[in-house]
């Protein structure tokens, strides 16, 4: 494989044509074009475009010694315009390419040699070991959050719950006592207002703190974020 680069300004068919003298290849390319021509199919015959201005060379693909087939873009008042075609005239304005070589056919006489030899074969060489490492972090990462999970259940478990006789204080409605409890609903009344009575669900709230007032357990509620 050889890495080539065409300076700006060079025509970029007549360095194809050079690097085909080198020998057979397949030839790749990107970069920059200017002064395009391309043909594409028509109806009867294949029609020469001019493309004006500077193009960037999306793909240009072909043998050494040409055709070569080239995928064009460039910026419009509308979009971006791609186009396409064989390449008929360019020069370079930054491209760089790479040139496959193709192994040469054998002579006659050594494909004969080798069509009378003995046949050998050779084991294929082991496949190297796949790189465990993404499945490993992926595994990692699994059980870290199933742990996680777990510990954040533990701590509901283990988390004190209003029940009935209980105080609570509301992060909108302040002090308020516990009439009744069903384990995801509260009934609570006003302490320091006009003990007007409110419903409120748990799965909304979440207990901040637990501590003791008046001889009875009193409990923090604020509001739950929406991650949880």
């Amino acid at each position: 494989m050889t890495l080539r680069t065409i300076e700006p300004g060079a025509d970029l068919l007549e360095e194809l044509t050079l690097l085909g003298k080198t020998g057979e290849g397949w030839v790749s390319a990107t970069g920059h074009l200017e002064g395009v021509e391309v043909r594409v199919a028509g109806e009867g015959a294949d029609p020469v475009r001019a493309l004006r201005g500077r193009l960037t060379l999306l793909q240009l693909t072909g043998p050494l010694g040409g055709p070569f087939s080239v995928t064009l873009a460039r910026a419009t008042d509308v979009g971006i315009e791609v186009l396409g075609g064989v390449l008929v005239r360019a020069r370079a304005a930054g491209v760089s390419l790479v040139v496959h070589p193709v192994a040469a056919p054998l002579p006659a006489a050594a494909r004969a040699v080798a069509a009378t030899s003995p046949v050998r074969v050779e084991a294929a060489p082991a496949a190297a070991p796949a790189d465990k490492t993404g499945a490993v972090w992926a595994a990692a990462a699994m059980a870290s959050a199933r742990a996680r999970a777990r510990d954040a259940q533990e701590e509901a478990d283990d988390m004190p719950y209003p029940e009935a006789g209980d105080l609570v204080d509301h992060f909108a409605f302040g002090k308020c006592e516990v009439l009744t409890s069903d384990g995801d609903r509260l009934r609570i009344r006003d302490l320091a207002g006009p003990q007007r009575i409110r419903e409120v669900s748990l799965s909304m709230l979440k207990v901040a703190e637990v501590t003791e007032s008046e001889g009875k357990r009193l409990f923090r509620l604020a509001r739950k974020s929406p991650g949880g």
